[in-house]
């Protein structure tokens, strides 16, 4: 991973980590047995079976990456910082965010910001400590 300077970088490594997330196959491991049934509705079964499942290759290190982003970094926020975040870099538009969250754009925005900050504040903190310990 780069090293972070500005927000711009903090969104666009959150941003790369939830595609890493959404590229990862979901079926779990492969030889355990669940004693569950699978369970789905008609409509789902059809939009499953509609699309094709496509896999990209995933480094270990775009792993260990996507690891340090969602569970390091967020750390620092709490669940609803954290939701607006993630929901915003996901790709929700303004207009959605808004009627989901019952907040003005321009309030979601500057919130958006300040989070960003935040976190940009956590990971240069790291980043100083990591730099201290090598010396």
């Amino acid at each position: 991973m780069k090293p972070i300077k500005n927000i711009a970088d903090v969104e666009e490594e959150i941003k790369k980590a939830l595609i890493i997330i959404k590229h990862m196959p979901t079926d779990g491991p492969k030889k355990v047995r669940s004693h569950w049934p699978m369970c789905l509705s008609e409509e789902v079964e059809e939009l499953v079976s509609s699309r094709p499942i496509k896999y990209t290759k995933i480094l270990p290190e775009e792993i260990d990456d996507m690891d340090e982003v969602l569970g390091d970094w967020m750390k620092c926020l709490d669940y609803n910082e954290r939701n607006l975040v993630i929901m915003r870099c996901s790709g929700y538009s303004w207009k959605v965010l808004t009627a989901k969250l019952n907040f003005a754009r321009s309030t979601l925005h500057s919130k958006y910001v300040f989070y960003l900050k935040k976190i940009l504040r956590h990971v240069l903190n790291k980043q100083n400590e990591n730099k201290k310990e090598v010396r």
